[in-house]
């Protein structure tokens, strides 16, 4: 077994959520509403969002797992939701909870891991986000293996696992494009989501 699993917050009701922004086309496919989850012990050098790493950081806030649900259903045009972060299988017990939820909206879900795959299958504490996860970014960020190629990866070493059929020979997948960067203006701030190398160059960092 790998590196194993805590569990943060156990219960399902609430998640400790960073950021959101409510439609980006830069962490998956099609129109998805991202969720930058809070708190990862794992601290990958050079992860682009070290302000998240802290469980108990007070630029975070509580949210209720219903309070995201009605938000998801309001905003038109969604594919799906990204789950980031920080660590989203942290929170798993909540983190699954809503994507439960948002599988019965017909929208799709997609979560980004510092955790090897093989690792969190060998864990009963991330079945219940497992279980509603469609596709699935696996793997520690390596700062000296940028990927340039590939859409929404880090690094090289992380690997993309399909684990429903809702993606499978998807466009965006198969193409080679790169990365790419979204900037909006949400509730009177700049919002800025995609590939860190990216978002470095234009001088602005996720909050």
């Amino acid at each position: 077994m790998g590196r194993p699993l805590h569990i943060y917050r156990s219960e399902r009701d609430v998640l400790r959520v960073a950021q959101i922004v409510e439609s980006s086309r830069s962490e998956g496919p099609g129109p998805r509403f991202c969720l930058w989850l809070q708190g990862c012990e794992l601290r990958c050098p050079g992860c682009c969002n070290p302000e998240m790493f802290d469980f108990a950081s007070p630029l975070a806030s509580d949210v209720p797992v219903a309070t995201l649900v009605a938000r998801i259903r309001s905003t038109p045009g969604l594919e799906g939701i990204t789950l980031l972060g920080g660590e989203p299988f942290h929170q798993a017990p909540a983190a699954g909870a809503l994507a439960a939820a948002v599988h019965e909206l017909g929208l799709g879900v997609m979560v980004f891991s510092g955790y090897d795959h093989e690792d969190l299958v060998d864990q009963p504490q991330a079945a219940a986000l497992l279980a509603h996860t469609d596709l699935l970014i696996a793997g520690p960020f390596v700062a000296g293996s940028l990927s340039v190629a590939r859409p929404w990866v880090g690094s090289d070493n992380q690997r993309v696992h399909l684990l429903s059929p809702r993606y499978e020979g998807h466009p965006e997948l198969a193409a080679r494009r790169g990365q790419s960067v979204h900037v909006q203006v949400q509730d009177g701030e700049l919002r800025v989501s995609g590939w860190p190398g990216v978002v470095d160059g234009i001088k602005v960092r996720p909050r």
